[in-house]
C-alpha cells in the first residue's frame, strides 16, 4: 500500500512511481485521452481520514487532478465524455475532467441487507449499473439508474456481484 507503478506495455518495467497512496482499491484506464483513474482508501492507522480519486496523464506520469471522498471502492468510466463515478461510503458521485464533483446517487449501505459492491457505467444505454452484495451471504441484486439518479429496475443475481459488463 502506498505506491502504484506504472508499467511499460512492452516489458512490464517501471516506467515511473506514483507514491502517497495509501490502499489503493480499483484503477480504471481512459486509453483515449491517455489518462488513468485511480481511486484510493483511508490509511487504516487513521479511521478518521478520509480517501479519494487521483486522475493521471499517463504519458506524462502526473497528477493532474485529486477528489477527495470518503470511504471510495470502486470507479467507472463514461468514454464518451471522460467522466468517472465514483462509488463510495454515501453513494455515487459523478467527477468530471475539468474537476467538479457532482453527487449522483445518496447511498449508505447498512448491514440491515444493503452492500453496494460494484459499479458500471453502460455506454449504450448510459445508466450506472450497481451489484448490491446485500449481506454477503445471500444472492445479491443488480441495479440500474440514469445518471441522475432515478431508479430504473433491479435484477436478481448470485452471490456479491463484483464485476458487471455488457
Amino acid at each position: 500500500a502506498g505506491t502504484v507503478r506504472v508499467l511499460s506495455q512492452d516489458d512490464l518495467s517501471t516506467v515511473g512511481v506514483i507514491n502517497d497512496l495509501p490502499n489503493v482499491g480499483d484503477v480504471v484506464g481512459d486509453s483515449e485521452r491517455g489518462l488513468v483513474w485511480i481511486v484510493y482508501r483511508h490509511f487504516a492507522s487513521e479511521p478518521d481520514s478520509l480517501g479519494g480519486v487521483v486522475l493521471l496523464d499517463a504519458s506524462q506520469d502526473t497528477v493532474v487532478r485529486e477528489w477527495r471522498v470518503g470511504g471510495p471502492t470502486r470507479i467507472a468510466l463514461d468514454a464518451s465524455t471522460g467522466s468517472a463515478y465514483v462509488l463510495h461510503a454515501s453513494g455515487i458521485d459523478e467527477l468530471q475532467l475539468e474537476g467538479t464533483q457532482r453527487r449522483v446517487i445518496d447511498h449508505e449501505s447498512t448491514t440491515s441487507g444493503d452492500t453496494w459492491y460494484s459499479i458500471y457505467f453502460d455506454q449504450v444505454t448510459r445508466h450506472l449499473v450497481i451489484g448490491n452484495a446485500r449481506q454477503f451471504v445471500t444472492d445479491g441484486e443488480v441495479l440500474e439508474y440514469t445518471t441522475d439518479g432515478q431508479f430504473i429496475g433491479s435484477v436478481g443475481v448470485g452471490l456479491n456481484p463484483t464485476a458487471i459488463s455488457r
